[in-house]
């Protein structure tokens, strides 16, 4: 009887020890971002991968690498990391979560220069922000869209009676001129109401605050005179709500994509070493990832808070590997964006604005609850930009770089999306705003992702292994940059540049600039859907 009666103490205490535990476990992951959002989709294929791994031999199984993740040690933290043997990079960390840093010296200002200028050659077009409903909307052209329903000569000698400094845009100023019902009796509108007005009555169909010659025509054609004359009365008596400001469309830049591995001039010919030794990851992940956008922002131009990468989905594979493997096109709606890290290369100063805002970083308390019932205001980056957690001041010549995803707890590979890394480009007020991308990509499902790579690289011989291997501290350079899950066995596995016709290591080989161009696109359609 003594023994049952231990034996019911004993399962009563291991019961209320599990109820306790698990109380515990769910207040955790209530107010704790990072453990509420591993998503169960990505358990599962974590874990189907991982019984894979274990499924294998000993004697068949290669060991298991992990993805490399720079320390940020603590907000503040300096670091100097020697990419190449003649260049040294400074990282200042920005925040710990995400694992965000300032980085000197990756690329120069001239360098910067020459970036500008190559993406001003490529030419830039307009971010999608539905234009064409506008024009539409307003008869802006003809039914076969090929010339515009007005005069255009006829109207763009009026326009140019506007346009002071002959640039082809009317500016804030400009425009106070030729608003119908406007009088300068009640005095210079500020950019904000200007904003407010353009908001109000559908003027500016890019919300880059400038009106173009379509748009002007637009404003004419329409009959909003003795609508506008009451707006201005209202703002005569001050009950124009300025306050209600609307955070208008996601993204207003101008961007082009270019291979930042075969730029003209030499132009940052060496650029893929730089981010080898700067991240430690294998060079073939850098050699299939994305192109270099480079993108501009005028007054006004901004980009809403976002991320950069994409959930797991088991009905979605990456876009970059799967484009490959299974013939699809780069929009193919069953693929997604799978972006590790995000290096953002400043290219010029920028008088006022156009900050770089992570309004979740370094956010102890924050949970999906709090963040459903803000994610309006976080985003909006228009009218809160000076209230995210981190914000980074545009510098020519400066980078910054974040993680966009966390790493796998047991596997030490691609983790679930670090929430924390969301963030977006304030509003540019004072000057233009120059920037490049690079997105360095891989693939969730550790298979597919070194499939790839023996797509676009030849393996090197066991020889030459072992000769990269051996002479990786003498050429300060980064080879492979991946270590052992456990992080204590660091080996040379980034392929070699080539081998000799013939060879047994000799394999084909895929274009990944070509790659990269099937890839843009469908970036930029998918980072779209990213916004909240």
């Amino acid at each position: 009887m003594g023994f049952a009666l231990l034996k019911a103490s004993t399962t009563l205490l291991l019961v209320i020890t599990f109820v306790v535990g698990l109380a515990f476990s769910q207040e955790d992951q209530s107010s704790n971002l990072d453990e509420g959002t591993i998503d169960r989709t990505n358990h599962v294929r974590q874990s189907q991968f991982t019984e894979n791994i274990n499924d294998e031999t000993e004697e068949a199984q290669e060991p298991l690498q992990a993805l490399y993740m720079i320390d940020p040690v603590a907000i503040g933290h300096v670091q100097t990391v020697k990419v190449t043997p003649y260049r040294t990079v400074e990282l200042t960390t920005v925040a710990e979560k995400p694992p965000l840093f300032e980085v000197r010296n990756l690329i120069s200002r001239e360098e910067s220069d020459s970036l500008i200028a190559y993406g001003e050659s490529v030419g830039l077009t307009r971010s999608k922000v539905v234009t064409a409903e506008f024009d539409e909307k307003y008869g802006v052209y003809t039914k076969d869209g090929s010339t515009t329903s007005y005069n255009k000569t006829e109207w763009g000698a009026t326009f140019a009676k506007y346009d002071e400094d002959a640039n082809g845009l009317l500016d804030y100023k400009e425009v106070q001129a030729c608003l119908p019902g406007f009088t300068t009796d009640e005095g210079e509108l500020s950019m904000a109401e200007i904003q407010r007005l353009f908001l109000d009555f559908d003027l500016d169909a890019d919300s880059d605050l400038h009106l173009g010659l379509n748009e002007f025509w637009a404003m004419h054609s329409r009959d909003v005179e003795a609508m506008m004359k009451n707006w201005f009365s209202l703002r005569a008596a001050g009950q124009i709500d300025m306050s209600v400001a609307s955070k208008g469309r996601g993204r207003i830049s101008d961007q082009t994509w270019v291979d930042w591995r075969n730029l003209p001039g030499g132009l940052l010919n060496d650029l893929g070493d730089r981010l080898s030794g700067l991240t430690k990851l294998d060079p073939n992940i850098l050699q299939t990832s994305e192109h270099m956008q480079v993108a501009r922002y005028f007054p006004g131009g901004h980009y809403h808070a976002h991320y950069d990468t994409e959930e797991f989905d088991m009905d979605k594979e990456c876009i970059h590997t799967k484009t490959i493997f299974e013939g699809v096109h780069h929009t193919h709606p069953k693929g997604r964006l799978c972006r590790y890290i995000t290096i953002m290369y400043y290219l010029s100063d920028v008088e006022e604005g156009g900050e770089t805002a992570f309004p979740l970083a370094n956010n102890e308390t924050f949970n999906q609850r709090v963040y459903d019932d803000i994610s309006g205001k976080i985003c909006d980056l228009t009218n809160h930009c000076y209230e995210a957690n981190a914000v980074v001041k545009p510098e020519k010549g400066k980078a910054v770089m974040w993680y966009n995803h966390k790493r796998h707890p047991q596997t030490g590979w691609l983790g679930p999306v670090d929430k924390y890394s969301l963030h977006g480009g304030c509003d540019v007020r004072k000057g233009v705003k120059w920037i490049a991308n690079n997105w360095i990509t891989v693939d969730d499902v550790y298979e597919r992702q070194q499939k790839l790579h023996e797509w676009s690289s030849p393996k090197p011989n066991r020889e030459e292994e072992e000769e990269i291997s051996t002479t990786g501290e003498e050429n300060d350079r980064v080879v492979s940059g991946l270590s052992a899950v456990d992080g204590t066995n660091e080996r040379a596995s980034g392929a070699a540049s080539g081998s000799a016709p013939g060879s047994e290591t000799e394999t084909e080989t895929v274009d990944s600039g070509k790659l990269s161009d099937q890839l843009k696109d469908h970036a930029d359609r998918e980072q779209s859907k990213t916004e909240l």
